[in-house]
């Protein structure tokens, strides 16, 4: 089970997303992360298999939804420009 579960709302800009993924995981935790949002982002094929996706037809129920799916011990609401 990770120790921090990140939650990020659907980002549009691939490059951006990229630098945050790759600050976030140089972090020596176990973490997991949770892009929400009723469109699927592009992810890094690197990191692809780190990252869940979660959608839904509007963006409150997409943070609902991963809200209910973090398996983290501590949530965290971010933003794509936050570097870790």
């Amino acid at each position: 089970m990770p120790i921090i579960s990140v939650i990020l709302p659907s980002v549009s800009e691939n490059n951006k997303l990229a630098r945050f993924c790759a600050s976030l995981f140089s972090c020596s935790l176990d973490i997991e992360l949770l892009i929400c949002g009723k469109d699927n982002a592009e992810l890094p094929e690197a990191l692809a298999d780190r990252i869940r996706i979660v959608t839904a037809d509007d963006g409150l129920t997409a943070l609902n939804k991963a809200l209910a799916e973090a398996q983290g011990k501590f949530i965290v609401l971010s933003d794509v420009s936050v570097i870790f």
